[in-house]
């Protein structure tokens, strides 16, 4: 099973659902691991934004310290070191 973005994007406003969350509260800022997960995945493959590793790394970081599966293993499969609380 390959990871990916959860949801197809077809232009950069979609992007901003991400950002917001689907139902507003539940936001990757507001500690949303799947939001986060999404988001990651967008700067990763470049969904709606350009390509951003960098910000990839850090919301795959914020999700996989939260205990997201997917991220988890993510990080692991690159050598990326992350804490868990």
């Amino acid at each position: 099973m390959g990871l990916k973005c959860n949801v197809e994007i077809s232009n950069p406003y979609e992007f901003g659902y991400f950002m917001q969350g689907l139902h507003g509260s539940d936001n990757a800022f507001q500690g949303n691991t799947v939001s986060q997960n999404n988001l990651e995945f967008c700067y990763d493959e470049g969904k709606g934004v350009s390509i951003n590793k960098t910000l990839a790394t850090q919301w795959f970081k914020k999700a996989a310290e939260q205990g997201h599966a997917d991220a988890k293993d993510l990080l692991k499969k690159r050598g990326i070191r992350f804490s868990t609380h």
